[in-house]
């Protein structure tokens, strides 16, 4: 007859030796810390993690507002735009606010646009 036999059972029941509870308490131990050293690793990690080039305090919006702050001053420069990239300004907070001539918005409204003509009379 197929079963389980008595000794079987009688190791199941019995209690735990201290062996087993030192394993246990081990395997526990392992784990707690392996959570806690996890957490930690991450947050050590997050400063360099919050961007695509893992830079700490690296800011795109900064770098998005340098290039835009190079463009519009090349835009009213005559001379070479070389001397225009030494931009004295903070880029490494998020509200980093582009910089723009005052006038340039009423340089482009008032500026003749001669494409305008030819391409209305071709319509």
């Amino acid at each position: 007859m197929m079963g389980p036999r008595v000794e079987h059972l009688a190791k199941v029941n019995a209690s735990p030796s201290s062996t087993n509870r030192l394993h246990a308490l081990a395997g526990f131990t392992y784990v707690a810390w392996t959570l806690v050293l996890s957490v930690q690793a991450l947050l050590t990690m997050e400063p360099s993690t919050t961007n695509d080039y893992y830079w700490p305090t690296f800011n795109m919006t900064g770098i998005q507002t340098f290039l835009a702050d190079l463009v519009n001053q090349g835009l009213h420069l005559a001379g070479p735009i070389a001397q225009s990239v030494a931009l004295f300004k903070d880029y490494s907070r998020p509200t980093t606010l582009i910089e723009c001539s005052p006038s340039r918005a009423r340089t482009l409204l008032l500026a003749k646009i001669l494409q305008v003509i030819p391409a209305l009379r071709d319509v």
